[in-house]
């Protein structure tokens, strides 16, 4: 985002087009100049759950879940712990953030998170430590995905 204007960016540096409508709306829910951020295109079903049929079909508005702040105002914050960005982050939100959906950061909750998420049978978590710097590493952040496997179907792959 820069100067009023904000612009969708997928991993391989292509313009998002699709979701122009939800990029104009962006600006209005960041106070900054300019800024990157780091999140991803979803659609919310009734319990708040992402639900990509949702966005694949656009069967719901589109809302961008963010997560980490790559630049703000000329500045570069890669190299800060993560939290810190996330602070910084969450201080350039307006008080009415929508379409925007801030990721928070959940310390020490890991393992009652991922149970919950299976239960709802989410696609599972993202980890990262709360010190880690922002990496890109072929186009993605470094960090570890816990997905929600069926083990008993795992198993049967070999997995």
């Amino acid at each position: 985002m820069e100067n009023g204007a904000c612009r969708l960016i997928n991993r391989k540096s292509r313009h998002c087009k699709r979701f122009r409508r939800l990029s104009n709306r962006i600006p209005d829910s960041i106070r900054a100049e300019s800024a990157i951020l780091d999140g991803e295109v979803v659609c919310l079903d009734d319990t708040g759950q992402a639900q990509f049929e949702n966005l694949m079909q656009n069967l719901r508005p589109p809302v961008y879940a963010v997560f980490d702040l790559v630049h703000l105002n000329g500045r570069d914050p890669r190299d800060e712990p993560m939290v810190e960005r996330k602070r910084l982050l969450e201080e350039i939100l307006a008080d009415d953030p929508t379409p925007l959906l801030f990721v928070r950061h959940l310390e020490g909750q890991a393992t009652a998170l991922y149970q919950s998420i299976c239960e709802m049978d989410g696609e599972g978590i993202v980890l990262k430590p709360k010190q880690s710097p922002y990496r890109q590493i072929k186009g993605r952040t470094s960090l570890l995905k816990v997905k929600n496997l069926d083990y008993t179907q795992a198993e049967d792959r070999g997995d």
